[in-house]
Parts: structure tokens; sequence; C-alpha cells
């Protein structure tokens, strides 16, 4: 059950002054009953170190390696942007490369496959505000193993003008991606149309491409649900209007007056679509910089209502620039996060499936005192659940807040389904792609939930959250899944496996399994020296805590540990490990050491003279050999050469009393234990 807080409809009236309403939610919060949707913040050194001011994170899979890698924009001058390459592990290793050098500000970064060759490309948005006319973009080629590329001749990297936010999209429907970048201080939004050999053309005629206001942010969507991309430009402007164009589906655009467009925002900031209602349509999420955040109900027919239900109402004070939608508690429906400035607190509003949202604190809605600009959600770890990244500028009274990373630590055991796609026909890599999975809800009813993959459309004005579409399962039993691509083709899937699973979907009705997260997976680490002996297993960290079994020739489990890592004990022959976290997952791994070593004591038992045999992998040059007798006590301790791995020793134990002894014998890589019985004459 879902833990609750006092009604939001009990804050009305409050007088909306700002410390008051920070010190009023600190105390009334802090009182609430804890929640099951928790967060833990890593300790990742190149964030917690932050020296930038940064503006934009985007997540994509830029080596190919199946992993959600991160590039951080810096708005200012001199600062490098940065580029953190995912691990695998839940860790991250900071990279230098050609998208990390440049000397103007960067603003945002959006990925896409430009070019038609697999790997995703990066559109880096600049705006030099320290001069007029702004600076050039930029454009970096993807090799397909996070090597990058420049494009230099080419209006989408020498126009220069102060760019805020950029997106990918096939505005006409011809399979290549074209671009649309935005630019403030009145300079003119750009639409760059693809060629597809690899260069672009501006387009200068249509409303899309001449409208001039202080634009910082845009959605390609198709809230119409007509299959083609509509376009939502955000104008910042005091009680200026936000723009809606309808696309044709051939590249012709009408402006449309609907509630989104004839709306005035003190100074809107962002825009983030999501079908929170389940209904099929794309609703959407206005914040505010300077009034409150507001939330539009699509009415499937163009237009769209403001939701004024107190218990969705936002704060009604200072706000900020970014929001996001995700299934953080992979119930079925999509809940609402909120990134406010200063020292107004961050919201998590969960979706309770019935058009309501109930306010929850958790370890990530804590406040901080700073300029917060951008969120992005993204299940960076593969576990099955989203995870939440925020981009800071500045700390209040001066000095640098670092970037926040949030990883979701909710314990429970609720299933998840996350969809790539892949054209054939149309792009490889396609925004626009709507996805509705149909099911039955925990009620038993007909439910759906629907995802479209776009490139730009929320969490600030200028944040990429991944390329992948995520839907929470909860308690939801799948009939199918049904795929509406751009090119028009409509694909339907029956008997998939659908619970924590990593599907790619193809436009020709193919589908291949790409990862089964959140299942444990054992790996090994090795010795540098010694390559083939393992001295430590670990599994990711999914559900708290895991226990590791070690398995006899019988099938008998024996509790050898918990943790995320266990220690292997480096003894001859075959060692069978388990382990499982608390939803009852397993993995399996076997040890063997055996091939490492060959010993032999003969005869055995002995009457005082034996001789030992050893066998090690090429390149072990000695040993040591200790025996012990019952007690403990050392009786000898030699040390042997090996020649060529081979060492025949014969052993004098005619001093020894009647009994049983052990023999200890060890190399740099390698140990092994045996037993010896000294017989009397």
């Amino acid at each position: 059950m879902k833990n609750k807080i006092k009604p939001r409809a009990l804050l009305q009236g409050i007088p909306a002054k700002r410390w008051y309403l920070a010190f009023f939610y600190g105390v009334v919060l802090a009182a609430g009953t804890t929640t099951a949707q928790s967060f833990e913040q890593l300790e990742l050194t190149a964030f917690d170190n932050q020296r930038f001011h940064s503006n934009s994170s985007s997540w994509a899979d830029a080596d190919g390696d199946g992993d959600e890698d991160l590039f951080i924009t810096n708005g200012e001058s001199r600062e490098p942007n940065e580029f953190y390459r995912n691990d695998g592990d839940g860790r991250f290793t900071r990279v230098d490369n050609a998208l990390t050098a440049k000397m103007v500000p960067s603003f945002s970064a959006v990925w896409g496959d430009y070019d038609r060759d697999g790997d995703l490309d990066v559109y880096i948005a600049n705006c030099d505000y320290t001069k007029q006319g702004g600076a050039p973009n930029a454009l970096f080629r993807n090799d397909g193993q996070g090597q990058f590329s420049p494009l230099t001749d080419d209006p989408v990297v020498t126009d220069a003008q102060p760019s805020y936010a950029a997106s990918w999209v096939d505005y006409d429907g011809d399979g290549w991606l074209d671009l649309y970048v935005v630019n403030a201080y009145r300079y003119a939004n750009r639409l760059y149309r693809n060629r597809g050999d690899g260069s672009f053309e501006r387009i200068t005629t249509g409303p899309v491409a001449n409208e001039v206001q202080h634009t910082i942010s845009c959605s390609w969507i198709d809230y119409d649900n007509d299959g083609d991309q509509d376009l939502y430009v955000i104008n910042t402007d005091r009680l200026a209007h936000n723009l809606c164009y309808e696309n044709d589906g051939r590249g012709n655009f009408r402006e449309v007056y609907n509630a989104l467009a004839n709306e005035r925002f003190i100074a809107a900031r962002s825009a983030s679509w999501g079908d929170y209602n389940n209904d099929g349509w794309l609703d959407v999420i206005v914040v505010d910089r300077e009034d409150e955040d507001r939330l539009f109900l699509n009415m499937q027919n163009g237009d769209f209502r403001r939701v004024t239900d107190p218990e969705v109402d936002f704060h009604p004070d200072f706000s900020g620039n970014g929001s996001q939608w995700g299934d953080f508690d992979n119930d079925g429906d999509l809940d609402l996060i909120l990134l406010h400035h200063f020292e107004i607190p961050r919201e998590f509003h969960q979706n309770q499936g019935d058009g309501r949202f109930e306010l929850l604190t958790n370890e990530w809605t804590a406040s901080e005192e700073g300029f917060a600009w951008s969120l992005s959600a993204v299940d960076f770890d593969a576990d099955g659940d989203l995870d939440i990244c925020q981009s800071n500028r500045f700390r209040t009274g001066g000095g640098i807040l670092h970037n926040f990373l949030f990883r979701n630590t909710t314990e429970d055991c609720r299933s998840a389904l996350v969809v790539s796609l892949q054209g054939i026909a149309s792009n490889p890599q396609r925004y626009g792609d709507q996805v509705r999975v149909y099911g039955q809800n925990p009620a038993g009813q007909s439910a759906l939930q629907m995802r479209e993959l776009s490139c730009l459309s929320g969490g600030g004005y200028t944040t990429q959250s991944g390329t992948r579409l995520h839907f929470g399962l909860g308690d939801w039993s799948i009939d199918s899944l049904v795929v509406d691509w751009p090119s028009g083709a409509h694909l339907r899937y029956e008997d998939l496996p659908w619970y924590d699973r990593h599907l790619l979907l193809r436009e020709d009705g193919g589908w291949a399994e790409l990862d089964d997260f959140k299942r444990l997976r054992i790996r090994a680490t090795r010795r540098p020296d010694c390559p083939g002996t393992i001295n430590e297993l670990w599994a990711r960290h999914f559900t708290a805590p895991l226990e590791w079994f070690q398995l006899d020739v019988f099938g008998a489990e024996t509790l050898v540990g918990e943790g995320e890592r266990l220690a292997v004990p480096l003894v001859r022959g075959e060692l069978v490990y388990v382990a499982e976290d608390v939803c009852g997952q397993r993995d399996t791994f076997s040890v063997n050491h055996g091939e490492h070593l060959e010993s032999k004591i003969f005869p055995n038992p002995t009457t005082g003279l034996c001789q030992l045999v050893l066998a090690a992998p090429p390149g072990q040059d000695q040993a040591q050999v200790r025996i012990y007798d019952t007690t403990g006590r050392l009786m000898d301790d030699l040390i042997l050469s090996l020649e060529a791995g081979f060492v025949r020793q014969q052993l004098d134990l005619r001093h020894y009393a009647a009994g049983t002894y052990l023999v200890q014998i060890e190399g740099p890589c390698w140990q092994s234990l045996e037993k010896i019985v000294v017989m009397q004459l």
C-alpha cells in the first residue's frame, strides 16, 4: 500500500512567502509517514568535486556496449563539457574526448543517428551570451566505438546564434532525422532538413522556421495521435505565449490556438509530456520559473484542459526549470517529479492510478540551497527502475553546487519492461515511435500504457533521458504490445517474455532480448597477475541484501555470506556459488581452480619417506610447502624451485611421530591443502 501524507488541499491559503513556505513544508513533510519510494545519492567523485556550472544531462549508449553513458554540458566559457562512460556495474569513468573540449558556453546536447549508420551522434547547442550573435553549435559523428569527429562545413554548425536547446525529429517523414534549434534573445529559431547524404539544408519558409522570440526549449510530440510529429515551443519572455504547431504529415505546419498556446506564463521554462492517466494520449506539465507549474490534460480533440484539482496543484511560489515523468515505483502509471530553485523543496508526486497524486518525501526531495537546472530519469544501472540525475548551476551565495545522481533503492519486487526500437524502412533510431502495452491492471480491468520516444520533451529545457522506453508492470498481466511506427507500420506482438526484460523491437516485426535486467548476474574478479585465478565474486546490488550460498555435490546449500561481494577461497577443485536477492532471483557461478595445480603425495600413508609431485601453470617458478600437526604446530617450511612448472621432491618424515599431518602448498597464483598419514615401522 502506498504511504500517504496530509492532502495538499490542507495547504491552501498559506501565505506565499518563500521562507514561510519552506519552513512549513519542512515541518509538515518531516512529520509525514515514510514512503516506500527511496533513493540513495551516489558518492561519485567526479560529481562531488564538480567545478563547473552545469546546464544539461543527456544519456545515450554512445559506445554501443549496452548501457547508458552520460554527457553533461557546462554553461560558462572555458568550462569543458563532461563525458562519463558507464562501466556497467553502477560506476562511471570520466573520459576526455572531442565532446568535452570547447571554449564557449554549452547549454544542451541531444543524441540521434542522423547518418543512419546504427550509432548515436550528438548535437551540442551553444549560447555565447557574452557577444552579439552567439556562437556556432557543434555536431559530432560517432564511429560506433564512442569516438567522435566534428562536422565542419554545414549550416547546422556554421550558423551562429545564441542556442539554448535543439531536438532531433523526422518532421517530413522521409526516414532521416532533421534538426530543430531554438534560439534566445529574439534570434529566429532554425529548422534544418537532413538531405540524406550527411549534410543539412536550412529551411527558411513557414512559421516554424521564422518565429522570433526569446525561445529556450521545444518538444516534438504526436499530441493529436495522427502519426506525425507536432511542435510545442517554449517562450520565456514575461507573460509570453508558448506556440503550438500541428504537422500535416508532409512537413507543413499550421499554428493552432489551443489551451497550451492561449495560456500566459510569467516565465515558462520547459514542458514534459507523458500519458499519466493511461488513456493513450499525451498530457503535459509546463514549468514556470516564477509561478506555479501547470498540468494540462489531453482532451483527445487537439485541445487541452488545465487540471486544477488541489491535490495535483504545485508550489504556488518561486518555481524552477525542470520536471520529469517516470514510473519510479513500477506500478503501471507515471509519477511526476519537479525541480525548484534555492530552498524550495523538490517535489515527488506519486500517481495513485485514479487521476490523483500524493506528495511524498524521500531522500531526493530534500531542498538544496542552489540554482538547480535540469532533470533526467534513466535506469543507468539496468536494475529495472528509474534513477534521477540533476544538473546544477551554482550554490546560493556563490560557489559551485555539484551535480546529483540518485539511485532508486525502492525495495520491492515489481517487474518492469524496457523497449528499444529499431527502424528498418525508416531511420534505425526513430523519434516519434509510440508503444502501447495492453493488459489487465491490478483491479482486473482492461488497461493500457503508452510511451512515445521523444528526443527533448522535458526534464528541464536542456535534457535528454536516453532512447529506451520504460514500463512499470507492477501487478499487471500483459496481453500484447503494439508499436506504431512513423512510417505507418502497425505491429502487434504477443506471447513475448514481458517481465523484467529489455526487448529490441524491429520495424520488420522481428524482436530480440537484449538484456535480462533485474536478474542477478554474478561476475568474477581475477588477479591481474594470475588471470586464471578467481579471488572474488560480486553481483550488482538490486534489492538489498544479497545472500550467498555454496552448493555441495548433492545440491545442498550452505549460507556463506551476505552483501554484494564474496571472497572465494583459493582451493583445488570446483566450488559452486549461488547469489539470491530478496525477490528470490538467483544466479549461479562455478569456480574451478583444479586445472591450475596438480599435487600428489605418495605413498600415503607413509612410514617416513614419500614423494611430493607438483605441476603448476607455466611461469610459476617456486612453491612454499608447510607441514602442520593436528595442533597447528609448524613442523617444516620448505621452498621448492619449479622447472617449467614441475617439481618432484622427496620428503623425509622419519623423525615425525605417528599421526595425521596437513601439508599446505602455496604458489603465487594457487594453493592446495593435502593430508598425509605417518605410520611407525
